[in-house]
């Protein structure tokens, strides 16, 4: 499809006017702190994983294997988890437990993305039994041969989905509220399913909203855990921030498939912009409809956030405009824009 890069260009129009993207200037100080903040969560990977294990990881994987690029995962998902967390302004010592959640989150997310994109070994993937096992806390002899003899890169994840609920069961209120600690549990099957059934299933045998769901859960994962960091729930507000994950979720979702567009076109991977509905590359006057609505997407997402987190214009550029940063180094190299 010749479309695909006319779409994109559209799609960055639109976000320019609707203030999604950042220039140039504010764009190279955020990728500066981001980029600092990536080197400085590295090192916080390693002492979990190990520096060589580390290493091996690197080696098994094709487009993620330039260190800076997961530096630069690494930065991202604790701006990410920053932004999704201020409205809630919880304590900073609890804060960081988050963020560390988000920031491996938003690694092994990659690594998953990747994997697929080479052609996935199965090899590689952790089992459903083992997450069940690490998720519900039922530890046994078949996750510690798991850990000693399967492949570096599924054992690192074994170790970092390990150490996510390991933190859960740290958090103040993981008991008391015990239906979220439950919700949260559930989820990470839930995404597993969705992540599993992108992989297994054609194009044309996979729902869009099971596309979403993927991101969406993601990010849900770790709205909850921020809950259990809140002595008090006021349903009001959980509802409101709970709905507003999930836009920030699919909005990111639309965003990231917008990106991978001309890759899923040659490879025939699922892609919320080709479902016959939705098919960009065809019709200019669809196209302009569907980034008016991404866009859309976007600004009521930002505008939601802006008016329910308190003193948001003092927080520091790479928190308060995550998005709009996320944005620019998503399109870098779609567009002429830099």
């Amino acid at each position: 499809m010749a479309g695909d890069m006319d779409f994109n260009a559209l799609l960055w129009h639109e976000l320019e006017k609707n203030d999604l993207v950042i220039g140039p200037a504010e764009y190279k100080v955020a990728m500066r702190k981001i980029m600092g903040w990536g080197v400085i969560e590295r090192e916080n990977i390693i002492k979990i994983g190990g520096i060589q294990t580390w290493k091996n990881v690197l080696n098994q994987l094709s487009g993620i294997s330039h260190e800076n690029d997961c530096i630069r995962v690494l930065g991202f998902g604790r701006a990410l988890t920053e932004y999704l967390v201020a409205p809630l302004n919880i304590p900073s010592n609890l804060k960081e437990q988050i963020v560390t959640v988000g920031v491996i989150s938003n690694l092994y997310g990659s690594i998953y993305d990747h994997l697929i994109d080479a052609g996935l070994n199965n090899k590689l993937v952790l089992p459903r039994w083992a997450l069940h096992s690490i998720v519900y806390e039922k530890r046994g002899l078949r996750l510690t041969v798991l850990r000693k003899i399967g492949p570096s890169t599924l054992r690192f994840i074994q170790t970092l989905v390990e150490h996510n609920i390991q933190i859960l069961t740290e958090l103040p209120y993981y008991k008391k509220h015990s239906e979220i600690t439950e919700s949260i549990k559930e989820l990470y099957l839930q995404l597993y399913d969705a992540e599993i059934e992108t992989i297994q299933k054609t194009r044309s045998h996979i729902s869009e909203d099971t596309l979403k769901n993927k991101t969406i859960l993601f990010y849900l994962i770790g709205g909850l855990y921020t809950w259990l960091c809140i002595p008090q729930i006021h349903q009001d507000r959980f509802e409101w921030h709970i709905k507003w994950v999930r836009q920030f979720g699919e909005f990111i979702a639309w965003m990231d498939d917008a990106v991978d567009l001309a890759e899923d076109i040659s490879t025939g991977q699922p892609n919320l912009l080709l479902f016959p509905e939705n098919t960009v590359g065809v019709n200019e006057q669809k196209d302009r409809a569907m980034v008016q609505m991404i866009a859309e997407k976007g600004k009521q997402m930002i505008t939601e956030w802006q008016l329910n987190t308190k003193d948001y214009r003092e927080l520091p550029l790479v928190i308060r405009k995550a998005p709009q940063i996320c944005t620019v180094s998503w399109f870098r190299g779609l567009t002429d824009q830099k």
